[in-house]
């Protein structure tokens, strides 16, 4: 009997999905700066620091948003051969990621507005209305390029996964216990690396929206920082109420800051 080998296209085909949402998110994040590079002031070693440090916050984002497709890519069975389970595995992912680089992309024209990423906040925004749907037009019409931007990478990363899956998953699987138990060792070993990407490395506490600003200036944070991570981050987070201790007579007795100059 043949000794089968550890077959690691699968494997081998997530990481590079990774890497390519990685690269996509790199770029966008590049072009935030780009576009928004008036509103820092920055070094070119400043700006070349916050770029790169952005790297750990783009793989702990990426990660969690593609967590369903590392696990339908990894789990071994026999329908990971079928066209249509890779299909699903194909939308699921360009769609999720799709939308997430939206997210970034809009925030480059957001950002000069609100001077902050966008959070999870943006959902009652959203849910309140208002006019938002007439914003929507307006920004389309003034920044159509980035709408134009987005829409290129997108397609780049269809032809991107259409070109890896030609290249890396050409063969079909044989199934046997050995290969069910090596393709569920890799299954475990990338979950635990995946774990330890989303919380940003070994460290005591995973990464937050204030761990960016050991990278950056406060100003600067958005540039390390990506817009699926900060909603991420936020989501579940109760907002600051503001207590209203006194009201305005009662400070005017207390305090005014307001002087009066009267002329002899």
């Amino acid at each position: 009997m043949r000794r089968s080998q550890p077959d690691l296209r699968y494997f081998t085909f997530t990481a590079l999905l990774i890497v390519v949402a990685e690269v996509l998110f790199f770029i966008s994040r590049w072009l935030f700066y780009l576009f928004n590079r008036t509103l820092f002031n920055l070094t070119f070693w400043e700006t070349i620091k916050a770029l790169f440090a952005g790297i750990r916050f783009d793989l702990s984002a990426i990660l969690y948003l593609n967590i369903l497709v590392i696990l339908l890519l990894l789990i071994p069975h026999k329908k990971r051969n079928s066209p249509i389970y890779r299909n699903i595995i194909k939308w699921i992912f360009i769609s999720t990621n799709s939308i997430a680089l939206l997210s970034n992309f809009a925030d480059i024209v957001y950002y000069r507005f609100t001077l902050k990423r966008t959070t999870s906040d943006i959902f009652s925004f959203l849910s309140v209305g208002g006019d938002f749907d007439k914003l929507i037009p307006l920004f389309l019409k003034d920044f159509w390029y980035i709408a134009i931007i987005w829409i290129l990478v997108v397609y780049s990363l269809i032809k991107i996964f259409n070109f890896i899956e030609t290249k890396v998953l050409i063969k079909h699987d044989s199934y046997n216990t050995s290969s069910y138990i090596i393709q569920g060792l890799i299954l475990i070993f990338t979950l635990g690396l995946s774990i330890v990407g989303m919380r940003g490395g070994f460290q005591l506490r995973p990464i937050n929206m204030i761990t960016a600003g050991n990278y950056a200036q406060e100003n600067a944070n958005a540039i390390v920082l990506n817009t699926p991570f900060t909603i991420m981050q936020t989501i579940g987070k109760e907002e600051l109420v503001l207590t209203p201790y006194f009201n305005e007579q009662q400070l005017a007795t207390i305090y005014n800051p307001y002087t009066q100059i009267l002329n002899n």
